[in-house]
């Protein structure tokens, strides 16, 4: 039964990625929704934990400003300057373990929504070091769409490999019994902050890595778009219509939304397009609450 379903996925997956003669402006859309199925793969690594989090954003931002100050000041290579900018992200994470990772429900969620703000504030306010709120630009990498294209691919492959990990192996199950009962995982000895912090750790490294890909791809980064609250939004919008217990569900959110979004709703809807996430959430709780993905019974 669930056979069908994982056959489609990867069908879908595969013929993405088997289309080099695509006009470049349909190209970039496909490597786009690449882009935001991996950072909602990414974001749904924490949550599988139960806790719920609108403060992604400030992993994505601290990525994004690592390798803009890397690549910009100190003349580190690029790739090098995304790497760092994926570990400032982890640091940021360090400080939520000591902070905010023992609260729990509505009093996490509105912590970690706060949290954007620190990292913000401090680099607007940083002049002479961040630029402030006028950004970096000049950023842009010497690689063309096709090859962003393939390395969106190749990302969302690997955070799927590392979804499936997550899902199936022992840390899964533990996963599980955290999310639908700490208190009782606790009791029969399931290392409850163990495993919080490490999909934490994992999940802040791939959303700053995304931070990084982001700031090469436009050439440019500003505190109000990259700590910006639809890159802590839009990872559960993605994987919510999928399915956040579902393997590929985060990955085919982004596919079908973004590409819905930007290939039908934008020249039909252009003053209006985003209402379509909106809707997506209305649906997806009214009529499939675990993700279009959850028909198939089985993660």
């Amino acid at each position: 039964m669930n056979l069908p379903i994982h056959l489609l996925a990867w069908v879908i997956i595969l013929a993405f990625g088997w289309i080099p003669l695509v006009p470049e402006s349909v190209l970039s859309v496909l490597t786009t929704a690449f882009f935001y199925g991996s950072m909602a793969t990414a974001w749904n690594l924490h949550s599988l934990s139960g806790a719920i989090s609108l403060g992604h954003a400030a992993f994505f931002g601290l990525g994004a400003y690592g390798f803009a100050i890397t690549a910009s000041k100190y003349g580190i290579s690029s790739w090098a300057g995304m790497l760092i900018g994926a570990l400032c992200a982890v640091v940021y994470a360090l400080f939520w373990m000591i902070s905010i990772n023992r609260l729990r429900h509505g009093s996490f969620v509105l912590a970690t929504l706060v949290s954007v703000e620190i990292p913000r504030v401090i680099i607007e306010n940083l002049d002479s070091f961040t630029h402030g709120s006028a950004g970096i630009m000049n950023l842009r990498i010497s690689v063309g769409i096709r090859e962003w294209y393939i390395i969106m691919v190749i990302l969302a492959g690997l955070l799927l490999l590392i979804h499936h990990q997550t899902l199936f192996s022992r840390l899964g199950w533990g996963l599980r019994a955290v999310r639908d009962d700490e208190r009782t995982a606790m009791a029969v000895g399931v290392p409850v902050e163990f495993l919080r912090r490490c999909t934490l750790i994992v999940s802040s490294f791939f959303m700053g890595l995304c931070g990084a890909f982001y700031a090469a791809m436009i050439g440019l980064v500003e505190p109000s778009i990259v700590f910006s609250l639809h890159f802590s939004a839009m990872p559960l919008v993605l994987s919510l219509f999928g399915g956040r217990e579902h393997l590929y569900g985060p990955l085919i959110g982004g596919l079908i939304l973004y590409n819905l979004d930007q290939l039908l709703m934008v020249p039909l809807f252009p003053e209006a397009h985003r209402a379509l996430y909106g809707i997506a959430i209305f649906v997806t709780i009214w009529f499939f609450p675990k993700g279009i993905l959850a028909w198939t019974k089985r993660p």
